[in-house]
């Protein structure tokens, strides 16, 4: 399976109002983008948790083996862990060691802070969840207007929303099999 069958998000942890517009959101951006969306009855490989502990989150999750850390870098699993920013992200790839040779991650795994992203409006997170689940967006620098920089710049600088650089980003990188 993975996001190159189709993008399965399941999103959790905040009201049922919120998890059910990210998911939406994510539905309207794979499929504005090209990107795959998986129909009914698939393997959730795009999990976005809202939580107001993460390191409680994170611990549980480790001690009862329902985070799969395989095929991610053991690097990247630390920076993960100990990762304070307001949402935090990892992508898996289908086994472990394979090298992909684009910026689509087979699955995504998305930690929001629920304290620390309280103040940001939820279009905007949704559009921020969607940008770096769909992408790996470490592969480059984010341009200046980019909603990649939504916790980043001063108050009021960074874009609410997904730019159109955002969009052909993310349009190029599921154009490129």
């Amino acid at each position: 399976g993975g996001a190159r069958e189709g993008v399965c998000p399941l999103v959790r942890g905040a009201s049922a109002e919120v998890n059910a517009y990210v998911a939406s959101r994510l539905r309207q951006v794979a499929k504005e983008v090209g990107a795959e969306y998986a129909h009914q009855a698939c393997e959730p490989n795009v999990v976005v948790l809202f939580t107001a502990d993460p390191e409680q989150l994170l611990s549980e999750a480790s001690r009862t083996k329902r985070f799969n850390y395989s095929g991610v870098s053991n690097r990247k699993a630390q920076q993960f862990k100990a990762s304070t920013q307001p949402v935090r992200w990892m992508h898996g790839s289908a086994t472990p060691g394979m090298k992909t040779r684009d910026a689509r991650p087979y699955n995504a795994l998305v930690v929001v802070d629920a304290s620390k992203a309280a103040d940001v409006k939820i279009s905007a997170l949704a559009d921020y969840v969607s940008m770096v689940s769909l992408a790996d967006v470490q592969t480059r620098a984010a341009p200046d207007h980019s909603i990649i920089n939504l916790f980043d710049n001063a108050k009021g600088a960074a874009p609410q929303a997904m730019t159109d650089a955002d969009r052909a980003y993310l349009r190029a990188v599921y154009r490129a099999r």
